[in-house]
């Protein structure tokens, strides 16, 4: 199962000569999550032809995993918040008004 910063990761990276660390698509996506893709056998890390910088590819079983259609966000049982009683009284204003 794949987050999405993940799924982002895999999407940018998709690309037969790999991609760059500086590509926007990788905005948010730090090595940990690079390692861990790199280490799950998604993604792999290849060396640039001139440069030798370390570019980034997704690999076969990366493909299919971002093929896999991404689950449902669980239903949410309930309200979100609670309302609190007030722990001060509102003052009755008709006492504080003057009369005209």
């Amino acid at each position: 199962m794949l987050t999405a910063r993940q799924r982002r990761a895999l999407n940018t990276a998709d690309d037969r000569d790999g991609v760059g660390r500086g590509d926007s698509g990788f905005l948010g996506v730090g090595l940990p999550t690079l390692e861990s893709l790199i280490q799950r056998g998604l993604l792999e890390r290849i060396p640039h032809s001139v440069t030798g910088r370390p570019l980034y590819r997704t690999t076969v079983e990366g493909q299919a995993a971002l093929r896999a259609p991404v689950p449902p966000k669980p239903v949410r049982i309930g309200p979100k918040i609670r309302m609190l009683e007030p722990r001060i009284k509102a003052m009755d204003i008709r006492s504080v008004k003057p009369r005209r």
